[in-house]
C-alpha cells in the first residue's frame, strides 16, 4: 500500500456543503431534509424533477 492509499479521506465540513434533494414524496423530503439540516448541511428541496433541474442549472452552484 502506498502513502496515498493509507491516508484516510478528508473530513467534509457540512457548513460548506449544499445539498439539493428532489423527491415527489413530501414525507421523504421532510425526513431527509431535516436529518441533513441537523447534520449542518444547507438543504434545498424540490418536489419535481423539472424544478430540481432548474435549481441545479440556473440558481445554485452545487458543483463546488
Amino acid at each position: 500500500m502506498n502513502a496515498i492509499e493509507s491516508q484516510p479521506p478528508a473530513a467534509i465540513d457540512p457548513h460548506n456543503e449544499k445539498i439539493l434533494i428532489v423527491d415527489d414524496d413530501s414525507a421523504n423530503l421532510s425526513v431527509v431534509g431535516n436529518y441533513l439540516v441537523q447534520q449542518g448541511y444547507q438543504v434545498i428541496v424540490a418536489q419535481h424533477g423539472e424544478t430540481g433541474l432548474r435549481l441545479w442549472i440556473n440558481d445554485l452552484d452545487l458543483s463546488q
